[in-house]
């Protein structure tokens, strides 16, 4: 990669003061950020192509913390969550190889097009999602869509996940990551869990997974479980810092704390939430109770885009209104969640 500079545009920093530098410059040598500040206190090395950044907003890369890489969008409408679910299954009864690597690719084009550079996928045939990812130098955790259950042959494997692990964990020089992937209670064992939290401690590797998404859905789970769903993780040995739950909408005060605890982080997916009408995720309180969370798109079968600005100004917005606050969820925050929150969440940075 040849060295370039980026001048005279307003850097958004989202450091731990939010800084934003009106007039900024910015010098990338050998593919790493060397500099950052303003433009007067920055010199461009010779031999750097310089960029003329004028009119123009420099912020980090998004990060799509929960997505199901598909073809389909706009087939599914005006459907709740359990409704949609046999529908948008014919696709994974359907799915191919060759089906799984153009579902990718596409999804992977469209999230880089509006600025997010890492995205934690959940999907079928999940070596040819990395062929995708590899060609366009996009950064995934690819986390198969692991079910095991009797009637649940249409997913992901166990074994699957086992030899992707093999494959494909750290390649393409680390942008490419394999995490523990496992649909839901309803589709998982308790073996699944298990294995999928000893596997996680023998490899360093994430576990992800759907919690807590709709309030009927939370209700099967504890009439047949005999547990609420953060409790039955819990019990499975599944929460911790390595793992990342999406949704987790009809969290109690309680189920929050217990997730700060843990240091487990939240994957909140508003647009998809509001769409199968399942609820507004109770944000602001988990950010309270020091709870990392990033935003997901859920995909573009249950979102119909992969926009992360357009889900940073639902979350925010939907805030708002709800809670009648205009105050609940502000810019700075939810930038924070579209890009540092979304990189500790998916394990590409701690700090």
């Amino acid at each position: 990669m040849p060295d370039f500079a980026i001048r005279h545009a307003a850097i958004f920093t989202v450091d731990p003061q939010n800084r934003v530098i009106p007039d900024g410059t910015l010098v990338v040598q050998d593919g790493v950020i060397t500099q950052v500040g303003d433009d007067r206190a920055v010199t461009v090395p010779d031999g750097c192509e310089v960029i003329d950044g004028r009119g123009h907003a420099l912020l980090p890369g998004l990060v799509d913390c929960h997505s199901h890489s598909s073809l389909m969008r706009g087939v599914t409408e005006n459907m709740p969550l359990m409704e949609w679910l046999p529908w948008y299954q014919l696709e994974h009864r359907a799915m191919t190889e060759e089906f799984a690597y153009h579902s990718a690719r596409l999804c992977y084009l469209e999230a880089l097009q509006s600025g997010t550079t890492c995205v934690m996928d959940m999907f079928r045939y999940m070596d040819r999602c990395a062929d995708a990812a590899a060609e366009l130098g996009l950064r995934v955790q690819l986390a198969p869509y692991v079910a095991d259950r009797p009637g649940k042959d249409f997913f992901s494997t166990r074994e699957e996940n086992r030899r992707l692990i093999h494959s494909h964990h750290e390649t393409q020089n680390g942008r490419i990551r394999v995490w523990m992937g496992l649909e839901h209670l309803f589709y998982c064992t308790g073996d699944a869990y298990r294995e999928a939290a000893e596997l996680s401690r023998e490899y360093g590797l994430g576990i992800h997974t759907h919690c807590s998404e709709q309030k009927e859905e939370e209700q099967a789970v504890t009439a047949e479980l005999g547990r609420r769903s953060l409790a039955m993780l819990d019990h499975y040995g599944i929460l911790g810092e390595r793992t990342l739950l999406a949704h987790c909408v009809w969290l109690n005060s309680e189920e929050i704390a217990r997730v700060a605890d843990t240091g487990t982080s939240i994957a909140h997916c508003p647009v998809s939430n509001a769409k199968l009408a399942s609820g507004v995720a109770p944000v602001p309180e988990m950010l309270a109770a020091g709870v990392t969370v990033g935003l997901g798109t859920d995909g573009p079968v249950c979102n119909n885009s992969l926009t992360l600005f357009e889900e940073m100004k639902f979350a925010s917005l939907i805030q708002k209104a709800t809670r009648l606050d205009a105050t609940a969820l502000p810019a700075d925050q939810i930038l924070r969640m579209a890009t540092i929150n979304g990189a500790k969440a998916s394990g590409w940075t701690t700090r």
